[in-house]
C-alpha cells in the first residue's frame, strides 16, 4: 500500500478486485440482497466521483466505501432489528485480507451509522492512532473521515430504498448548492424520494450541498 501510495512500484495484479471480491463473497455468506448491494455500490462510487472536491478523499478512501456499500446489509442475517450493529459485529469479526485494522474499523463504523443517527463522539476505535501520526491521522480527522463515507453510503442506499433499482441510469450533477438526481424512470419513486429528503440533512451537514431527486417525465 505505502509503495503503490508513493508511486515506487507498478503491479500488474489487481488487489483491490480481490479485495472487493472478499467484501462480496462475505456478504454472499450473510444472504444479502445480491442486486441491491450491487446498486448500492455503483451508486455510492458515482456519488463519491461526482463529489470528490467537496470531500478530498482518495481511492484508498472510496475503496472502503464500497466494501461498506457491499456489506452495509450483513447484519440482517443475525437480527432485523439489531441491523446496524450486528453489521458493525460481524465486520470486526471478520479479518478482510487486504485492508487494516483501523481500515476495518473504519468500514465498520461506517455501516455501523448508516442506518442510526451518526454520533460524532460515539465512533468506536480500538487501534493505536499514534503509529499514524506522521500521516495525521488523529481521532478527529477518522471521524470526520467516517462522517464523510457515512453520509456518501447513506445516500446511496435510499437511491434504492425499493430494492427495484429505479434510478440506476440517473444523472448526477452539483448545480447551486444542490447535488441533482435526475432520473427519466416513469413509475413510482414517491419512496425513494421521501428517503432521500428524510437523509438530505446530514449530507448538507456534511458536504455543503442537499441532494435533490428530479424525475422527468416521458411524453
Amino acid at each position: 500500500e505505502y509503495a503503490q501510495e508513493k508511486k515506487l512500484v507498478k503491479l500488474r495484479h489487481d488487489f483491490n478486485g480481490d479485495i472487493l471480491s472478499a467484501a462480496r463473497n462475505m456478504a454472499k455468506r450473510y444472504k444479502c440482497h445480491g442486486a441491491h448491494i450491487q446498486e448500492v455500490d455503483r451508486m455510492a462510487s458515482e456519488l463519491f466521483d461526482v463529489t470528490k472536491k467537496y470531500h478530498g478523499l482518495g481511492e484508498r478512501e472510496r475503496l472502503l466505501l464500497r466494501i461498506a456499500a457491499i456489506l452495509h446489509d450483513c447484519g440482517k442475517f443475525i437480527s432485523s432489528s439489531r441491523e446496524t450493529q450486528s453489521s458493525y459485529q460481524i465486520i470486526m469479526a471478520t479479518e478482510i485480507i487486504g485492508i487494516s485494522h483501523l481500515e476495518r474499523e473504519i468500514v465498520a463504523n461506517v455501516v455501523r451509522y448508516c442506518n442510526q443517527e451518526f454520533a460524532y463522539n460515539g465512533v468506536n476505535l480500538e487501534s493505536d492512532l499514534s503509529q499514524y501520526e506522521g500521516r495525521g491521522l488523529t481521532k478527529r480527522a477518522v471521524t470526520i473521515l467516517i462522517a464523510k463515507l457515512t453520509a456518501i453510503l447513506r445516500l446511496a442506499n435510499d437511491m434504492d430504498r425499493s430494492h427495484d433499482n429505479k434510478l440506476a441510469g440517473c444523472r448526477l450533477n452539483v448545480k447551486e448548492n444542490q447535488l441533482i438526481i435526475t432520473t427519466d424512470y416513469d413509475g413510482d419513486v414517491t419512496l425513494e424520494a421521501m428517503s432521500i429528503e428524510s437523509k438530505g440533512d446530514f449530507f448538507e451537514e456534511i458536504f455543503g450541498i442537499r441532494p435533490v431527486l428530479k424525475q422527468k417525465k416521458r411524453v
